[in-house]
C-alpha cells in the first residue's frame, strides 16, 4: 500500500515537475498566437499597397485625362 502510494506520488510530482501537456499547449497557443498576428501584419501591408495601387491608378487616369486634353485625338 505503501508502495503504490509512493509510486504515485513520485508519478505526480513528475507531472508537476515536467507538465508536458501543459508544455505542448503553451507551445501550441504561442504558435497560434504568431500566426494571428502574422496574418493581421500580412493584412494590414496588403490594405496598404491595394491603396497605393489605387491611388497610383487614380493618377494614372488624371495623366491620362490631361494629356487627352492637352493632345486631343484629331477626328476626321
Amino acid at each position: 500500500m505503501i508502495y503504490i502510494i509512493c509510486v504515485l506520488g513520485l508519478f505526480a510530482f513528475i507531472l508537476y515537475k515536467f507538465d508536458p501537456i501543459g508544455q505542448t499547449l503553451r507551445y501550441f497557443e504561442a504558435v497560434q498566437q504568431e500566426q494571428v498576428q502574422a496574418s493581421q501584419k500580412m493584412s494590414e501591408r496588403l490594405k496598404k499597397e491595394s491603396e497605393s495601387i489605387e491611388k497610383a491608378q487614380q493618377e494614372l487616369e488624371e495623366a491620362s485625362e490631361a494629356q487627352n486634353d492637352y493632345y486631343p485625338e484629331e477626328t476626321e
